[in-house]
């Protein structure tokens, strides 16, 4: 399981992407699977995470990562590769292994990733990898038939039974392919009832990435109805 170049493995640094590969790395089953990416400082407890240091490849920092990633893979022989979220890096890793199935799980829009942006693209992205999975109806879509829709999966059972407090929280970095700015705009309502006050807690950041326009601070939010 080939984490993207900037996804975190740990308790404390996991994003969407490395919480479900946890969940699909611990699960019992024919395999033994190994989790390999950046490397960390303390990876999830309990799964084979291998750290894939940057290969000297000209080129930019994904291809740099699909060289390490490669050096890995030719130590562990798997049978199967399974790339999440990264086309370029998956088509990388189809060239080095023809004799082995590279599988491409899809979390976002395609069409805004180097090696699918365009129809062309995606047909031969199909063509060169074993399978192409998409964790949403509309991701699916957004790739085109050939995708494979798997959802994302969860154990509800693993969720805390808290007290549900008055509040609205955005989890995700503040940039525009997270819906930042459609998550906020329908908030300034002046004729909402006057009641008792939600909050919008934005979190994550965006340092290298300009917020959405129009996004606002993090503060209280105007009077919503209920």
């Amino acid at each position: 399981m080939v984490l993207p170049p900037r996804e975190g493995f740990s308790p404390a640094n996991a994003g969407a992407i490395a919480l479900l590969v946890h969940r699909l790395a611990a699960r019992k089953g024919d395999f033994a699977p190994v989790v390999v990416g950046v490397a960390q400082p303390a990876p999830f407890a309990g799964i084979r995470f291998v750290p894939a240091r940057p290969s000297w490849f000209p080129g930019n920092r994904a291809r740099r990562y699909a060289g390490g990633v490669a050096r890995v893979l030719r130590r562990e022989d798997p049978a199967l590769i399974e790339v999440h979220n990264r086309p370029d890096v998956a088509c990388f890793l189809a060239e080095r292994f023809p004799d082995r199935p590279v599988m491409l799980f899809l979390h976002n829009d395609p069409r805004g990733m180097d090696r699918a942006k365009t129809q062309t693209d995606r047909i031969a992205l199909a063509d060169r990898l074993a399978r192409v999975v998409a964790v949403s109806d509309h991701i699916g879509r957004r790739f085109g038939a050939t995708a494979t829709v798997l959802p994302n999966c969860i154990d509800l059972a693993e969720i805390p039974a808290l007290p549900k407090e008055r509040l609205i929280l955005f989890a995700g970095r503040v940039v525009s392919d997270k819906g930042a700015d459609a998550f906020v705009a329908p908030w300034p309502c002046r004729s909402c009832p006057a009641g008792g006050r939600r909050w919008w807690v934005p979190t994550g950041s965006a340092p290298t990435a300009p917020k959405p326009p129009g996004s606002p601070p993090c503060a209280p939010a105007p009077p919503l109805p209920g």
